[in-house]
Formats: structure tokens, C-alpha cells, sequence
């Protein structure tokens, strides 16, 4: 079963590979760094160790997995990649450069607006709240054991058919959609800007309505998977696995496109820093700035964007996605 993980981390090292070479220019391992340094012998020998230990944790996750089909092995990938990180990081700080701690604000700029509008948050508690009828209409038809998790293989963990589980798992769900819903209203009108005027502002624009819009979607699919647990179980079994397939084909391929933009994202515009203090970047991973009022920050290294956790709301936010997640995972 755990065999499916070998594609994943397969991807994800080739992922973290080239990550390096699609941030901002003047971005080095989260470093803010002049340009020209990325072209220099020293950049690359930094971006060698870090593929290093990035390639024998992979290696070594994959071995093991194919060897033993335990999934605690896979811990060895993010090992890899984050001792590479931080070496390079660590490498990187001594050519550091200051970025410019000036903050400048288009006031013409066009107001953002949440992806849709309002009716666009609506569906997926839409969807739960009908879920929530059909299941009491429906009581002896739904499944004896509820599955709550799904592989690339199937269901692998359940819970039993009580009225508590049955019903904490769509109020779970619906948590899970108001939080990532309110991610995506963060990052249109709580997220720092770094370009404010011309062709790389707008599509600094365009970028964060695309991360708006992937959370909308992600909230679609948590309000999907209740009903893949609940209905699907007593529909024939071709039914089921085709609507599981086309579940895990869309989301992968919503993510490529995803990464694809954000490739295209970081490399627009001429190089201006993303105006943080280097040193508010913990570990070149933590962004902990008490005096910025954006809650959501670009990530210096990845994808998107991460929490400043400098503001006491990034950790009401990640506390309550965190809790619903750990009470679902623990429904017996």
C-alpha cells in the first residue's frame, strides 16, 4: 500500500531540484542577494551540497519503502531536503545585501476582490449542509465503517457508523472549508505586495487571485471527500473508482498549473527584493515579524505563500486547521 508514496517523493525531489533556479533573482536560499551572485562559481558550488543530502534523502526513501513498504521511511526525504536547505542558507548569508527598506503604494491600483464574489464560498457548506439531510434520510444505507482517509489504493482508515462520527465528520469538514476559504480572503487582502505598479504588479495580482482561487477549490474537494465517504461506499464499484480518479486527476492537474504560474510569477519584474528584514526569515523558513501588519507573506523558498508569525491571527488560524484535522484523523 504504502507503495504509492514512491511517485510522490519521486516528484517531489525533482520539484525541490529545480526549485532554486525559479525563485526571484535576487533570492539565493531565501537570502536576499544581488542578482549577479546567482552567476557566480560560489552560487553554484552552494547549489550542488544543497542537491546532495536533497538526492541521498530521496534516494534513501525510496530504497527503503520499495525494501520494507514502511511509510515511516519517507521521512528520510524531508530530512534530505531540509538539511540541503540550511546548509545552503547558512552559505548563502555571508553575501547578503540589504534589501531596500523603503514600502512604496500604487493608489491607483484596481481593488482586488475575492475570486467570484461571496456566492463563490457558498457550495461547499452548501454541499455538507445537504450532505447532513441525506444521511439522516438515508441511515441504513450509509456504510458500517465510514472511510475517513484515502491512498492512491483506496480507503486505508475508518471510523465507525455512530451519529457522533457520522455528523462530526461534515461540522470537521465544514471547518476545514471555512478555514482554507478564509486563507484565500487573507491572501487577496491580507498578503504583503511587493511590485506596485506596472506589468509586474498586475500579475502579482493575477498570482494571488490563481492562490484565492486554488484554496476555493481545495475547499470544494474537503466538501467532496464527505461525500465520497458517505454515499459513494454504497454505489457500484466502477462508480466509485472513476469518481475517485477523476477527484485525484484534477487536483494534480490544478497543481501543475499552479506550479507552473508560480514559476512564471517569480521570475517577472525587474528584481526588487520582497522588502523584509533578512533577519525576520528564521532559519530562512519562518517569517516572525510583530511590526508587519500582512498576515501572508510570499515564501522566500517554495511556493506561495507562508504565515507571519509575528501576528497573533496566523496562529488562531493554524490552530484551528490543525485541530480539525487531528480530531478527524482520530475518529474511531
Amino acid at each position: 500500500m504504502n507503495a504509492s508514496l514512491i511517485p510522490v517523493i519521486s516528484v517531489l525531489g525533482i520539484l525541490f531540484h529545480f526549485i532554486p533556479n525559479w525563485m526571484r533573482p535576487e533570492l539565493f536560499f531565501a537570502v536576499t542577494v544581488d542578482p549577479a551572485f546567482r552567476r557566480t562559481r560560489e552560487a553554484a558550488n552552494i547549489l550542488h551540497w544543497y542537491r546532495i543530502p536533497l538526492w541521498i534523502g530521496t534516494f534513501a526513501a525510496l530504497a527503503f519503502i520499495a525494501a520494507t513498504s514502511s511509510a515511516a521511511y519517507g521521512l528520510f526525504a524531508p530530512a534530505g531536503f531540509l538539511a540541503g536547505f540550511l546548509l545552503a542558507h547558512r552559505r548563502t548569508q555571508p553575501h547578503a545585501v540589504e534589501p531596500s527598506p523603503i514600502v512604496e503604494i500604487d493608489l491607483a491600483a484596481p481593488q482586488e476582490t475575492f475570486p467570484g464574489g461571496s456566492v463563490s464560498a457558498l457550495p461547499p457548506f452548501a454541499a455538507l449542509a445537504a450532505l447532513a439531510l441525506w444521511a439522516h434520510a438515508h441511515w441504513a444505507n450509509l456504510p458500517g465503517r465510514i472511510p475517513i482517509h484515502w491512498s492512491f489504493h483506496g480507503p486505508d482508515r475508518f471510523a465507525d457508523r455512530t451519529v457522533a462520527n457520522v455528523y462530526s465528520l461534515i461540522v470537521l469538514d465544514a471547518v476545514i472549508c471555512l478555514v482554507l476559504l478564509s486563507i484565500a480572503w487573507g491572501i487577496v487582502n491580507w498578503s504583503r505586495r511587493i511590485f506596485t505598479s506596472g506589468s509586474s504588479a498586475a500579475y502579482e495580482r493575477r498570482f494571488r487571485r490563481i492562490n484565492a482561487q486554488m484554496l476555493i477549490a481545495f475547499s470544494y474537494w474537503a466538501a467532496a471527500q464527505g461525500w465520497i465517504a458517505l454515499a459513494l461506499p454504497g454505489v457500484a464499484a466502477p462508480w466509485t473508482e472513476i469518481a475517485l480518479t477523476a477527484l485525484i486527476v484534477t487536483t494534480l492537474a490544478f497543481l501543475c498549473y499552479y506550479v507552473l504560474l508560480m514559476v512564471r510569477a517569480a521570475r517577472s519584474g525587474a528584481p526588487m527584493g520582497d522588502r523584509t528584514p533578512d533577519a525576520c526569515w528564521k532559519l530562512g523558513i519562518f517569517y516572525i515579524n510583530p511590526g508587519d501588519p500582512s498576515l501572508w507573506i510570499p515564501k522566500r523558498f517554495g511556493i506561495g505563500y507562508t504565515l507571519n508569525f509575528g501576528n497573533r491571527w496566523s496562529w488562531a488560524l493554524l490552530g484551528v486547521l490543525l485541530a480539525a484535522v487531528f480530531a478527524k484523523s482520530v475518529l474511531k
